[in-house]
This record gives structure tokens, sequence and C-alpha cells, in this order.
């Protein structure tokens, strides 16, 4: 085993993939605006048919399943105050 030691100069951030940033117009370089706010884009989540989903997504990163409301997302917010359910 080789260990290299690595200085890390700036903050990690996990983002949203290229496919999910801003359209940034027609100038190569892009509107500053634009540019910061791909680094402050949510993560997004993929979902696959496969169980092979690793294969499938080194294939083509942006196929993938799109999400539906009424059956992909489950959730119930339940307020909690002092500890106790309401």
């Amino acid at each position: 085993m080789t260990a290299t030691r690595v200085d890390v100069t700036h903050d990690w951030r996990l983002v949203a993939p290229w496919w999910f940033w801003p359209l940034r117009g027609d100038d190569p370089v892009g509107d500053p605006d634009d540019r910061r706010s791909v680094r402050v884009s949510a993560p997004q989540l993929q979902m696959y048919e496969s169980a092979d989903l690793v294969n499938t997504f080194l294939a083509d990163p942006q196929r993938r399943l799109a999400f539906r409301a009424e059956t992909d997302e489950v959730w119930d917010l339940v307020p909690d105050v002092g500890g106790t359910r309401l």
C-alpha cells in the first residue's frame, strides 16, 4: 500500500450533476451568478428499474426513471414539541 499526503485547500461540496445545472446562455464563459448557483445546487436522486444500476449509470449517466409524486414521494411531517408528538 502506498500512502500519499494531500493538502485540501478548498471545501468539498455535493452538488447536482451537470445536466441539472442552469443554462448559461450564449456566452461560453457564462454569467457569474449562474456559475455560483451551480456550486450551491441541491444533490439529485436518480432512480433505476434494474439492480444493475452502477453499470446502467456508467453507460449513460443521464438515463434514469422520472420520479412520480403520487407513487415515489412518501413523507409525513409530524411536529415534535418538547419530545411530545402532536
